[in-house]
C-alpha cells in the first residue's frame, strides 16, 4: 500500500548524473590580438564588442604618424629620383657627343672616357635611389597607405586577421595607439571547449569517453 516495491538482489545498470558548472571558452591558438603597425589617432571604430566580422573587415580607421612621415619621405625621395633621372639623361648626351668628337678627333679619348664614368656613376645612383623609393613604398604599403598619398592625410586601416567574434574591445574614438596595445581580441569559435569545474569528491566517477549533456543559461530548455 506505500508503493514499496521488493524484489531479489540481482546486478544491473543504475543510472548516476554528475552536475557540474562550468563555462564555454575559445581555443586558445584561435584567439588573436589585433594591434595596431604605427603610431596614430583613432578616427573611427567600425566594430562592437560581439560582433562578427569576416577576414580582411576594417576594424577601425586611424591617421597614421608614421605613414604621414613616411609619405612625406616618399615625396622627397621621387623628386631626388626624378633629378637624378635628368641628370642621367644630361650626361649621356654629353657622353653621345664625347664619343663622336673623339671620332673625329676634335676632342682627346680622355674626355669621352670622363664623360662615360660620369655616366655610370649617375646610373649607380639613380639604381639606389630608386631601391630607396621602392623601400618607402614597400613600408607605406604595409601600413595601408598607397604610396604618394598627401602626407597630411595619412589614414590607414586595423583590419580583422580571421573570421570570428570580436571578443575583447579597448579602443574609441580619439584615442592615441602605438604598435604596443592591443586595440580588439578576435576569437575564432567555430569550435570551442566546455570548461568543467570538477569537485575532487567526484573525479572518479569522470571517465573519458563518458556521455556528456551541456545546458545553457542563454538556451533555457535546450540540451
Amino acid at each position: 500500500r506505500a508503493g514499496v516495491e521488493v524484489a531479489p538482489l540481482a546486478m544491473g545498470a543504475a543510472a548516476a548524473e554528475v552536475l557540474l558548472t562550468g563555462s564555454v571558452q575559445p581555443i586558445d591558438s584561435k584567439v588573436s590580438e589585433v594591434r595596431p603597425l604605427a603610431r596614430g589617432r583613432v578616427t573611427q571604430v567600425s566594430a562592437k564588442l560581439g560582433d562578427r566580422v569576416q577576414t580582411g573587415q576594417v576594424l577601425a580607421v586611424f591617421d597614421n604618424i608614421e605613414a604621414g612621415e613616411l609619405a612625406s619621405q616618399h615625396s622627397t625621395a621621387q623628386a631626388e629620383l626624378q633629378r637624378l633621372r635628368v641628370q642621367q639623361a644630361n650626361a649621356q648626351r654629353q657622353a653621345e657627343r664625347s664619343r663622336s668628337l673623339v671620332s673625329i678627333g676634335a676632342v682627346p679619348a680622355k674626355d669621352a672616357e670622363n664623360a662615360e664614368a660620369e655616366v655610370k656613376a649617375i646610373a649607380e645612383s639613380v639604381r639606389a635611389q630608386e631601391a630607396a623609393v621602392a623601400g618607402i613604398a614597400s613600408r607605406l604599403t604595409r601600413f595601408g597607405v598607397q604610396p604618394g598619398a598627401d602626407p597630411g592625410n595619412a589614414t590607414a586601416s586595423i583590419r580583422a586577421p580571421f573570421s570570428g567574434v570580436v571578443v575583447k574591445l579597448n579602443v574609441a574614438p580619439g584615442a592615441v595607439i602605438d604598435p604596443t596595445m592591443p586595440l580588439f581580441s578576435i576569437a575564432d569559435l567555430s569550435s570551442v571547449y566546455v570548461e568543467a569545474q570538477v569537485f575532487e569528491k567526484d573525479l572518479g566517477r569522470i571517465r573519458t569517453g563518458h556521455p556528456t549533456q551541456v545546458r545553457f543559461e542563454a538556451y533555457p530548455g535546450e540540451t
